[in-house]
């Protein structure tokens, strides 16, 4: 099928289970976390649990993947985003065993497939796009600034970077532990 197309020709192992990593956010670059947090955070999981990690980046954001790529120690799918519609992004998503992502659209995909999904939010109000899915962790920072709804921050961005990978590990531990439970 084409998603394993995608996957292999990312240089990755249809067979093999994946997570994936969504560090993109339409909105603006307020919801966007640093690129090597991202890393570190696809690093641990996928050393911990063996998963291959999967870059999935909308057109325009190839960028971002590339970066958390380079910070990679452990390699990483990262399908083409050009053939990367909404029908090829529901069956690669629904492969995965874990989604870390910030407050983007994705997430919405992955919970509709019962994926267990950290979601990383700074300038947003979590209340705004919360759900009744059991298996979601959002890991947030309260600020005096925010939420904001800003899609640029006009100070230090300090809603987005006081989160750390540690906080967002243990939130994707929390949540597959509770799921193995």
């Amino acid at each position: 099928n084409l998603a394993e197309r995608l996957i292999r020709e990312a240089g990755g192992d249809p067979e093999k289970p994946l997570f994936a990593i969504v560090p993109g956010a339409a909105f603006g670059a307020a919801k966007f976390w640093d690129t090597e947090k991202f890393a570190a955070v696809a690093d641990d999981i996928a050393q911990r649990y063996g998963w291959q990690p999967a870059l999935l980046c909308a057109p325009g954001e190839e960028e971002l993947a590339r970066q958390i790529k380079g910070y990679m120690d452990r390699p990483a799918v990262q399908p083409n985003p050009d053939e990367f519609s909404l029908d090829v992004l529901k069956p690669v998503v629904n492969r995965c065993r874990l989604m870390v992502t910030t407050d983007t659209g994705p997430r919405h995909v992955a919970e509709a497939f019962r994926v267990p999904t950290v979601v990383i939010v700074g300038p947003t109000d979590p209340r705004h796009t919360r759900t009744d899915y059991a298996a979601r962790r959002v890991v947030r920072v309260e600020v005096p600034c925010g939420p904001c709804h800003l899609r640029t921050c006009p100070t230090d961005h300090r809603c987005m970077e006081q989160i750390t990978p540690g906080m967002v590990i243990d939130a994707a531990e929390d949540l597959l532990q509770e799921g193995a439970s």
